[in-house]
């Protein structure tokens, strides 16, 4: 048999395969904490997305049936109430305010490991904002003027006779970065910004 030919029919030795297989191993622990990570942000800015959208929509509904409606948070089972609740796990504007999920309610759930926090690892100045937010410790809304409400369901959109803004903190657990960051400010004249947050960075909209 032709030395040519033998050298085709020898293959791979195991040294070579454990090197190669070393060098897959690698590139996947590498690899793993970045889709992770890649992940969590996506799944954060999505409900960001969401949620924003359900603010917008409560706001155009408040005008249009001139009346206020309330956005209350809502556990996996339950009543609704306090927006940013540890146990809130979707966000629901409560049109008949009886603070449950009727039929054809508008919801919004938050993604695989989204949570809506008040004490951020970094929070966004009032210089920033523009105003200075009301603490969350509610529901939030809108009056049938558009304008921002926090309180008891119905919320009152005057708070110490001062229009009120608010703005919803999103935080999701990042194995790479720590954690991950969003929100969703609304002035007191009903203004919507969606922000970012980057470790180096900081907050940007």
């Amino acid at each position: 048999m032709p030395a040519t030919r033998r050298r085709r029919e020898r293959g791979f030795s195991l040294l070579e395969l454990l090197i190669v297989v070393a060098i897959i191993m690698i590139t996947v622990s590498f690899a793993i904490p970045m889709i992770s990570s890649s992940m969590t942000q996506y799944r954060l800015r999505a409900t960001a997305v969401d949620v924003n959208s359900l603010l917008q929509r409560a706001r155009v509904q408040a005008i249009k049936d001139d009346r206020t409606y309330s956005i209350t948070g809502c556990p996996v089972s339950g009543s609704c109430g306090a927006i940013s609740s540890t146990t809130t796990r979707s966000l629901l504007l409560d049109a008949n305010g009886n603070n449950q999920y009727d039929v054809g309610d508008l919801t919004v759930q938050l993604g695989q490991g989204v949570t809506l926090t008040t004490a951020p690892a970094s929070t966004i100045t009032a210089g920033a904002l523009g105003f200075a937010p009301q603490p969350l410790n509610s529901v939030v809304g809108f009056t049938s003027r558009g304008t921002p409400c926090i309180g008891a369901n119905p919320c009152v959109g005057i708070a110490g006779g001062q229009p009120v803004g608010f703005i919803l903190y999103l935080t999701s657990a990042s194995g790479q970065n720590g954690t991950a960051l969003a929100a969703i400010s609304v002035s007191p004249s009903g203004r919507f910004r969606s922000w970012s947050y980057d470790p180096y960075g900081g907050w940007s909209n």
